[in-house]
């Protein structure tokens, strides 16, 4: 039996099977929902990386700081802590060049613009996300 809390694996879908998978690429995953992040995990790891998890940007930061290896952050642009997501971004990009990043956000795009300097160059996952939607967009920032 699982509690109400857990994430419920998404039906794996004919299209799924065809989706690009990682070759064990570390993410760390920056959700302040618990149900969300542990979803992402679920996700992420199910394609073929590792991954390390947190709620905010300052323990993010922490664990980089730590050297938990990240070659990507997949983070939500809105985060507690007085830090959004593209602060914690180009905090991480200093303590690790070349670091890439993919945004999260339940936001519109024009939302997201204006709260918080998203710019075209950066890589943004419109939530809710899919498990391909996921698998395509990690392949494309880490094979470019």
């Amino acid at each position: 039996p699982s509690s109400a809390n857990e994430p419920v694996p998404e039906p794996r879908t004919e299209e799924d099977s065809h989706a690009p998978l990682g070759s064990g690429e570390n993410v760390l995953i920056v959700e302040d929902d618990e149900y969300l992040r542990q979803l992402a995990v679920q996700i992420i790891s199910s394609l073929g990386y590792r991954t390390s998890a947190t709620q905010d940007g300052p323990s993010a930061l922490a664990m980089l700081d730590g050297g938990v290896p990240a070659d990507v952050l997949f983070t939500d642009v809105v985060l507690p802590s007085g830090m959004n997501g593209v602060a914690l971004a180009a905090a991480a990009k200093e303590r690790r060049p070349g670091l890439r990043v993919l945004f999260t956000s339940g936001y519109t795009q024009n939302a997201v613009d204006s709260a918080s300097n998203v710019d075209d160059e950066m890589e943004l996952l419109d939530k809710p996300y899919r498990r391909r939607d996921v698998a395509e967009r990690l392949r494309l920032i880490l094979d470019h």
